[in-house]
């Protein structure tokens, strides 16, 4: 984005001034013998096209025209996405002033092919499993797919708030990972805030539950980007103000199949390799977000046993519906390969 601006990348303020019209927190950047244009309106993008000239989503759209459109830049996160708006036609816009986007589109990250088929196969296994999750579906195209993400955030005509558990636990993002918080159990502190301030959660479970299914879930499918900024909160609207809501699940992705850091986000008992995560992590775990280890026990068994033969059934509508069967058997295979290791375990260690 800098180089087609022709900004020196380490410019910050200048940056800012080309493509900081909408930055996180309303704040809004302009000259100032400029008035800002608030005026609603939306631009048609073709995505079908976008892999001839880049990979990099923010730039292609920065390139539409560098004068009008101005890329989003309040979305967290390190990979490349931005709001759009699909509308009844499936068409895609890029939307402006204050207009409503309907989805977060995102790109697969560098470094991991198929992160975008990857990402969407995870959110339809655990909707598979009963876990809550956004809406969603993939987009592709030649050389490349893209995952739409419905947002959740939304109302009707009106945008929830939304916090995520490192603003409410208060940590800086870059202490988003358990490893970095070596004094402080942070699903402990999530769950007992969550227990604390009367948090629903989506499907009416308790909240050791949904945490319990989630972390169980996530070690299965070695999702080791479950950080506290992947969990978050909604105000929902109701008569007495608004009622604190854990959102459902997002960004869902498996490591089985990457060459990648084996150390979980969140501690299982005191334990984050993921090899290493036994029984008695899981009775640990059980004991700090407060549910019976013989529920644990069950969620644990079940989801093992369950798994793998789901996996493998949704690999095959995968292929039928988006191709790419490479990609889909690998991560059934390695699901249900992961997915023994518990039930050894658990086997050695039954209350039977």
């Amino acid at each position: 984005m800098c180089r087609f601006a022709h900004v020196d990348a380490s410019d910050i303020f200048k940056f800012l001034s080309k493509f900081g019209r909408e930055c996180a927190g309303a704040l809004l950047f302009s000259r100032t013998d400029t008035y800002p244009d608030f005026r609603d309106y939306k631009v048609k993008i073709d995505l079908k096209n976008f892999y001839k000239n880049n990979k990099h989503l923010l730039y292609s759209l920065s390139y539409i025209n560098c004068n009008t459109i101005q890329p989003r830049l309040s979305i967290a996160g390190c990979q490349d996405k931005t709001p759009i708006i699909i509308d009844y036609n499936n068409d895609f816009w890029y939307p402006f002033g204050d207009m409503f986007s309907t989805h977060i589109l995102k790109s697969d990250v560098l470094g991991f092919s198929s992160s975008t088929r990857n990402e969407i196969f995870c959110l339809d296994l655990a909707a598979k499993v009963k876990l809550p999750v956004v809406e969603n579906f993939l987009y592709t195209v030649k050389n490349g797919s893209f995952a739409c993400i419905k947002r959740y955030d939304r109302l009707a005509t009106t945008r929830l708030h939304q916090v995520d558990f490192c603003q409410v636990l208060g940590l800086l993002p870059c202490k988003k990972y358990q490893e970095f918080n070596s004094n402080d159990n942070l699903i402990k502190r999530i769950v007992d805030f969550c227990l604390n301030n009367a948090v629903e959660t989506p499907f009416g479970d308790t909240v050791p539950e949904y945490f319990a299914k989630t972390m169980v879930f996530n070690y299965l499918i070695k999702n080791r980007d479950a950080h506290c900024k992947n969990f978050s909160l909604l105000y929902k609207p109701d008569l007495d103000g608004y009622t604190l809501q854990l959102s459902p699940l997002y960004d869902l992705n498996s490591m089985h199949i990457y060459s990648s850091s084996p150390a979980m986000s969140m501690s299982y008992g005191g334990e984050l390799q993921h090899h290493k995560i036994r029984w008695i992590n899981f009775e640990l775990l059980a004991k700090e977000i407060g549910i019976d280890t013989d529920n644990m026990y069950s969620i644990l068994y079940t989801m093992a046993n369950d798994i793998g033969e789901i996996a493998y059934d949704l690999a095959k509508k995968h292929v039928n519906l988006y191709n790419n069967a490479k990609c889909y058997n690998r991560l059934a295979e390695r699901i249900e390969m992961a997915a023994k290791n518990p039930l050894q375990f658990l086997n050695r260690n039954s209350y039977d």
